[in-house]
């Protein structure tokens, strides 16, 4: 939410927009209050930024070492609304806590788009009711194979005797 201050009729600051929240310096303090689990905002942001963001926090968590000045610098870069805070934290209020500015999403993302990391993969799903179920995948010479519990009938979609999903009047 972004309310305007008007001083002598023109739009002066935004005292309502509130910085980005960046806690991943204080994940240690987070991880002894006894925080188990965190929701990274991405709904509205970028996929580099929800995608690198993500992938550091990943690491940090795992690997319980402090964040380095770099990596920072680098999540910094993926974008924010003009400037990140950890006050939410730390304090109940307080002016680093907001943008004084038209909050737009800033980006400077070094991370290399999704698009740009595509691989080719080779892939088989195998399915057949009353049999455990199995996924391999392939990229050069590396497969990974996974299975399931047997599978069950479908009760909604069912599969004509070739495995394949029936697309007749009755189940549109």
């Amino acid at each position: 939410m972004q309310t305007a201050v008007y001083r002598g009729g023109q739009k002066d600051e935004y005292i309502l927009s509130l910085k980005d929240m960046c806690g991943i310096k204080a994940l240690d303090k987070l991880h002894d209050a006894g925080v188990y689990s965190l929701k990274i905002e991405g709904r509205m942001k970028q996929l580099e930024y929800a995608c690198g963001v993500v992938k550091y926090y990943r690491s940090y968590i795992d690997s319980k070492k402090p964040v380095s000045d770099a990596d920072y610098d680098r999540i910094k870069a993926l974008g924010n609304r003009c400037g990140f805070t950890d006050k939410y934290y730390f304090d109940h209020n307080g002016s680093d806590m907001v943008t004084y500015v038209k909050p737009n999403f800033v980006s400077n993302a070094a991370e290399p788009s999704p698009e740009k990391r595509k691989l080719s993969i080779e892939g088989e799903l195998v399915l057949r009711e009353g049999e455990p179920g199995s996924l391999t995948v392939k990229r050069g010479d590396v497969t990974y194979k996974a299975s399931i519990e047997p599978v069950s009938a479908a009760l909604k979609a069912p599969l004509d005797k070739k495995g394949r999903y029936r697309q007749d009047k009755q189940n549109r």
